[in-house]
Protein backbone atom coordinates (compact mmCIF):
# COMPACT_ATOMS: atom_id res chain seq x y z
CA UNK A 1 0.00 0.00 0.00
CA UNK A 2 1.01 3.52 -0.62
CA UNK A 3 1.09 5.89 2.28
CA UNK A 4 -0.44 9.29 1.96
CA UNK A 5 2.24 11.14 3.92
CA UNK A 6 5.86 10.32 4.23
CA UNK A 7 8.69 12.10 6.01
CA UNK A 8 11.17 11.66 3.21
CA UNK A 9 8.75 13.10 0.64
CA UNK A 10 8.29 16.37 2.43
CA UNK A 11 4.65 15.69 3.17
CA UNK A 12 3.61 15.07 -0.44
CA UNK A 13 1.31 12.40 -1.57
CA UNK A 14 3.39 9.74 -3.25
CA UNK A 15 0.78 9.07 -5.95
CA UNK A 16 0.63 12.76 -6.81
CA UNK A 17 4.41 12.87 -6.89
CA UNK A 18 4.52 9.87 -9.25
CA UNK A 19 2.01 11.47 -11.56
CA UNK A 20 4.03 14.70 -11.70
CA UNK A 21 7.21 12.71 -12.45
CA UNK A 22 5.49 10.94 -15.34
CA UNK A 23 4.15 14.29 -16.58
CA UNK A 24 7.70 15.70 -16.53
CA UNK A 25 8.86 12.79 -18.67
CA UNK A 26 6.08 13.41 -21.14
CA UNK A 27 6.91 17.12 -21.45
CA UNK A 28 10.66 16.88 -21.18
CA UNK A 29 12.02 20.13 -22.62
CA UNK A 30 15.30 18.46 -23.66
CA UNK A 31 13.54 16.08 -26.03
CA UNK A 32 11.57 18.85 -27.63
CA UNK A 33 14.78 20.91 -28.07
CA UNK A 34 16.48 17.98 -29.77
CA UNK A 35 13.57 17.48 -32.11
CA UNK A 36 13.37 21.16 -32.94
CA UNK A 37 17.14 21.31 -33.53
CA UNK A 38 17.00 18.45 -36.01
CA UNK A 39 14.10 20.12 -37.77
CA UNK A 40 16.01 23.40 -37.80
CA UNK A 41 19.11 21.70 -39.20
CA UNK A 42 17.14 20.00 -41.95
CA UNK A 43 15.44 23.23 -42.98
CA UNK A 44 18.70 25.21 -42.85
CA UNK A 45 20.41 22.59 -45.04
CA UNK A 46 17.62 22.88 -47.58
CA UNK A 47 17.83 26.67 -47.54
CA UNK A 48 21.60 26.49 -47.91
CA UNK A 49 21.34 24.15 -50.91
CA UNK A 50 18.68 26.33 -52.52
CA UNK A 51 20.80 29.42 -51.89
CA UNK A 52 23.88 27.85 -53.49
CA UNK A 53 21.87 26.79 -56.54
CA UNK A 54 20.43 30.27 -56.87
CA UNK A 55 23.88 31.82 -56.48
CA UNK A 56 25.27 29.59 -59.24
CA UNK A 57 22.53 30.59 -61.63
CA UNK A 58 22.81 34.28 -60.76
CA UNK A 59 26.60 34.57 -60.66
CA UNK A 60 27.85 37.83 -62.01
CA UNK A 61 29.78 37.93 -65.29
CA UNK A 62 32.39 39.89 -63.32
CA UNK A 63 33.05 37.26 -60.66
CA UNK A 64 35.92 34.81 -60.36
CA UNK A 65 34.35 31.56 -59.21
CA UNK A 66 35.97 28.25 -58.29
CA UNK A 67 34.88 26.78 -61.62
CA UNK A 68 37.08 29.35 -63.36
CA UNK A 69 40.27 28.24 -61.63
CA UNK A 70 42.53 25.85 -63.47
CA UNK A 71 43.76 23.65 -60.62
CA UNK A 72 44.46 20.12 -61.74
CA UNK A 73 48.03 19.33 -62.71
CA UNK A 74 46.94 17.36 -65.78
CA UNK A 75 44.86 20.30 -67.06
CA UNK A 76 47.77 22.71 -66.61
CA UNK A 77 50.15 20.27 -68.30
CA UNK A 78 47.71 19.89 -71.21
CA UNK A 79 47.73 23.64 -71.73
CA UNK A 80 51.52 23.84 -71.46
CA UNK A 81 52.07 20.96 -73.90
CA UNK A 82 49.28 21.34 -76.46
CA UNK A 83 48.35 24.98 -76.04
CA UNK A 84 49.26 27.97 -78.15
CA UNK A 85 51.78 30.49 -76.89
CA UNK A 86 51.57 34.27 -76.81
CA UNK A 87 54.53 36.17 -75.40
CA UNK A 88 56.28 39.50 -75.16
CA UNK A 89 59.18 40.82 -73.10
CA UNK A 90 57.13 40.70 -69.87
CA UNK A 91 54.76 37.73 -70.01
CA UNK A 92 54.18 34.31 -71.52
CA UNK A 93 50.53 33.31 -71.91
CA UNK A 94 49.66 29.77 -72.94
CA UNK A 95 46.06 29.01 -73.92
CA UNK A 96 44.10 26.02 -75.11
CA UNK A 97 40.39 25.89 -76.04
CA UNK A 98 38.27 23.85 -73.66
CA UNK A 99 34.92 22.10 -73.99
CA UNK A 100 33.43 23.82 -70.94
CA UNK A 101 31.12 26.80 -70.78
CA UNK A 102 33.69 28.87 -68.81
CA UNK A 103 37.23 30.06 -69.32
CA UNK A 104 39.71 28.99 -66.66
CA UNK A 105 42.90 30.58 -65.37
CA UNK A 106 46.14 29.39 -63.76
CA UNK A 107 49.01 31.66 -62.72
CA UNK A 108 52.48 30.24 -62.20
CA UNK A 109 54.90 32.52 -60.37
CA UNK A 110 58.19 31.24 -59.00
CA UNK A 111 60.19 32.55 -56.05
CA UNK A 112 62.69 34.18 -58.39
CA UNK A 113 59.99 36.72 -59.29
CA UNK A 114 60.41 38.48 -55.97
CA UNK A 115 59.13 38.56 -52.45
CA UNK A 116 55.78 37.05 -51.52
CA UNK A 117 53.95 40.38 -51.51
CA UNK A 118 55.13 41.07 -55.07
CA UNK A 119 54.09 37.61 -56.28
CA UNK A 120 50.69 37.99 -54.61
CA UNK A 121 50.17 41.45 -56.11
CA UNK A 122 51.04 40.10 -59.56
CA UNK A 123 48.49 37.29 -59.15
CA UNK A 124 45.84 39.76 -57.99
CA UNK A 125 46.43 41.90 -61.08
CA UNK A 126 46.15 38.90 -63.41
CA UNK A 127 42.97 37.64 -61.72
CA UNK A 128 41.45 41.12 -61.90
CA UNK A 129 42.21 41.37 -65.62
CA UNK A 130 40.74 37.91 -66.21
CA UNK A 131 37.64 38.74 -64.18
CA UNK A 132 36.95 41.94 -66.12
CA UNK A 133 37.77 40.73 -69.64
CA UNK A 134 36.66 37.08 -69.81
CA UNK A 135 33.16 37.94 -71.05
CA UNK A 136 34.56 39.70 -74.13
CA UNK A 137 36.38 36.57 -75.41
CA UNK A 138 34.73 34.71 -78.27
CA UNK A 139 35.53 31.22 -76.98
CA UNK A 140 36.18 29.48 -73.69
CA UNK A 141 39.85 28.79 -73.08
CA UNK A 142 42.19 27.55 -70.39
CA UNK A 143 44.88 30.16 -69.70
CA UNK A 144 48.25 29.77 -67.98
CA UNK A 145 50.13 33.00 -67.27
CA UNK A 146 53.88 33.05 -66.58
CA UNK A 147 55.91 36.21 -65.85
CA UNK A 148 59.34 36.75 -67.40
CA UNK A 149 62.47 37.97 -65.66
CA UNK A 150 62.17 41.50 -67.07
CA UNK A 151 58.75 41.88 -65.46
CA UNK A 152 60.12 40.82 -62.07
CA UNK A 153 62.82 43.50 -62.33
CA UNK A 154 60.36 46.29 -63.22
CA UNK A 155 57.26 45.11 -61.36
CA UNK A 156 57.68 47.23 -58.22
CA UNK A 157 57.30 50.44 -60.23
CA UNK A 158 54.32 49.13 -62.28
CA UNK A 159 50.66 49.51 -61.49
CA UNK A 160 47.58 47.63 -62.61
CA UNK A 161 47.09 49.83 -65.70
CA UNK A 162 50.49 48.85 -67.15
CA UNK A 163 49.81 45.14 -66.57
CA UNK A 164 46.38 45.58 -68.15
CA UNK A 165 47.92 47.24 -71.21
CA UNK A 166 50.49 44.42 -71.56
CA UNK A 167 47.77 41.77 -71.32
CA UNK A 168 45.52 43.62 -73.78
CA UNK A 169 48.37 43.61 -76.32
CA UNK A 170 48.86 39.87 -75.82
CA UNK A 171 45.29 38.67 -75.53
CA UNK A 172 43.73 40.96 -78.12
CA UNK A 173 43.56 37.99 -80.49
CA UNK A 174 41.24 36.11 -78.12
CA UNK A 175 38.59 38.82 -78.28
Amino acid sequence: MIAEKSNNMGGWNREENLSTISKKKEKDPWISRQESNTRRQESSCQKEKEGKEAARSLSSPFSFSKRERLKRKRDIERVLEAGRKLSNQYLVVMYHPNELDVSRLAIIVGRKFGKAHDRNRFKRYIREYFRLHKSSWKRCVDLVVLPRKKLSEEFESMGYREIERILNDLLGSLE
